[in-house]
């Protein structure tokens, strides 16, 4: 029973990859490996255990066969609302005049 976090979701996809805890490659799982239903809970960061699949894939990198998230998803954060206003202009600054000039023909 190896554990890792979460290092990258391709939700897209249906997969995802885990960083070892003890360091090496990443280990590539696929969504249907996710105990129950918990892809969609799954986020960056997160804690899981995992099992290494046994089959020779040596061109690709290891593979886990089982997926279990090892504690529930942090909780997201909410957006702080901000102090600073977007402004067109400077408030203090003057309207620009237009610069162009008439040709004489």
């Amino acid at each position: 029973m190896a554990t890792g976090t979460i290092k990258r979701l391709l939700p897209g996809k249906y997969c995802g990859f885990v960083e070892p805890t003890l360091g090496g490659p990443d280990v590539f799982f696929h969504g249907s490996t996710v105990a129950g239903d918990q892809f969609a809970t799954l986020v960056p960061g997160q804690r899981v255990e995992y099992d290494l699949d046994q089959t020779d894939a040596a061109d690709r990198g290891p593979r886990a066969s089982r997926v279990r998230p090892m504690q529930a998803a942090p909780p997201a954060i909410a957006p702080q609302p901000s102090e600073f206003r977007m402004l067109r202009r400077h408030p203090a600054s003057r309207a620009k005049k237009p610069t162009w000039r008439n040709k004489a023909d």
